[in-house]
């Protein structure tokens, strides 16, 4: 598959920064996915605001021959971004997140750039932990987004719905939902059995899964609150959490402690082949408080494990009928919703329809002929 757009498009993404994270995740997945099937019609560059680690993500760039490069802002990057513009002369400017936004978008309008897109990857949730200088950003973005950016393209229906209602141009924005590899994300007995063996899961165990990063936002406390009360009915259940930090939070680990929950409990940590552990799950479940798009939820989808969410961002429309939606911040409801979900004639249909869900709205195919024809249409 080709473009379509006759000459090469030369293609700069800006982002914040690379680690592991579900936005990040995203800009890599998708740089695959085009230089897979637009022919070698892209020449990609990838810019970093801040100092690269060496992430699971670096190392994919790199292997597809793509070498990061870092314009650190918080020294001279910002001269160095200016010079790598301008002697690149991208057809195309994409930046991605809030600092690369604003900063990317300065820098290409300064040399003369037209055709700048920004990317939202959040949706804006006022009563949620912000850090000062992201609020700073997100109104300096707003004021912007009048004259820096040719569109603005978001991730979710929410994101999009929430930066408008705060001044963002509304004129410009476009929703074009992150799309998940039904390839790589699906069920898989096999994988199921060995992964539960290395886990240690019994085979009459129920295992129901969190997969996020350690964070506030993320309100792993209901998790572990909705855990206790499923366990004074039913003990032959583990408990998963998977993500940055979450093997080290002392807070996590004190209130397993102090519920006694802690044999029940599997804490791993951040895991680069999460699609190997997935099918091992047979819930998975997300407790934020603010969300935009949850990849995870998806790829559990895509995987046939039905999903139980808190009714934030975008979580509601991406399970639709498939999974349960609760409030946030209600152990006792998201109690209820896994034991419901368990004790349902319908479990097994639950994890069919979930996949063809992803298939049908969110599929990686579906995003990468939305980003084809946005490139085509300001390279046209």
């Amino acid at each position: 598959m080709s473009l379509g757009c006759g000459a090469i498009i030369k293609l700069l993404y800006i982002i914040t920064g690379l680690h592991t994270g579900g936005a990040e995740t995203m800009l890599v997945n998708l740089v695959e996915k085009l230089l897979v099937a637009t022919d070698q019609q892209l020449a990609i560059t990838v810019v970093s605001l801040t100092p690269i680690v060496a992430s699971p993500l670096v190392l994919r760039l790199r292997k597809l021959g793509i070498i990061p490069v870092v314009c650190n802002i918080y020294g001279l990057g910002f001269i160095k971004l200016l010079r790598l513009i301008f002697k690149l002369k991208p057809d195309v400017v994409h930046t991605w997140m809030y600092h690369a936004n604003f900063i990317g978008g300065i820098a290409a309008r300064i040399l003369g750039i037209k055709r700048l897109i920004w990317s939202i990857r959040n949706n804006y949730d006022a009563n949620t932990q912000i850090k000062f200088l992201t609020k700073i950003l997100v109104y300096l973005g707003m004021l912007t987004s009048y004259f820096l950016p040719q569109k603005i393209i978001c991730n979710s229906q929410c994101g999009m719905r929430t930066h408008s209602n705060i001044g963002y141009n509304k004129k410009i924005m476009r929703c074009i939902d992150n799309g998940y590899d039904l390839k790589k994300f699906c069920p898989d007995l096999a994988v199921r059995t060995s992964m539960r063996n290395k886990l240690k899961i019994l085979d009459n165990e129920v295992a129901i899964g969190y997969i996020a990063r350690n964070h506030p936002v993320k309100d792993h406390a209901s998790f572990i609150a909705a855990a206790a009360l499923m366990l004074k009915s039913q003990q032959n259940i583990k408990f998963i959490l998977v993500g940055s930090g979450v093997d080290l939070d002392p807070q996590i680990l004190n209130l397993l402690y102090s519920l006694d929950l802690k044999k029940y409990f599997l804490l791993l940590g951040e895991i680069a082949a999460i699609n190997l552990l997935i099918p091992a799950l047979d819930i998975v479940t997300s407790c934020s408080l603010s969300e935009g798009s949850p990849g995870a939820v998806a790829e559990a989808m895509a995987s046939g494990v039905p999903c139980v969410v808190t009714d934030v961002g975008d979580s509601a429309r991406i399970v639709g009928s498939t999974g349960i939606v609760v409030p946030i911040q209600a152990p006792l409801e998201l109690c209820r919703a896994w034991q419901s979900m368990l004790d349902g004639e319908a479990y097994q249909d639950r994890g069919v329809l979930a996949r063809q869900r992803i298939r049908q709205y969110f599929s990686a195919a579906k995003m990468l002929a939305s980003y084809q024809d946005l490139y085509c249409t300001n390279h046209s």
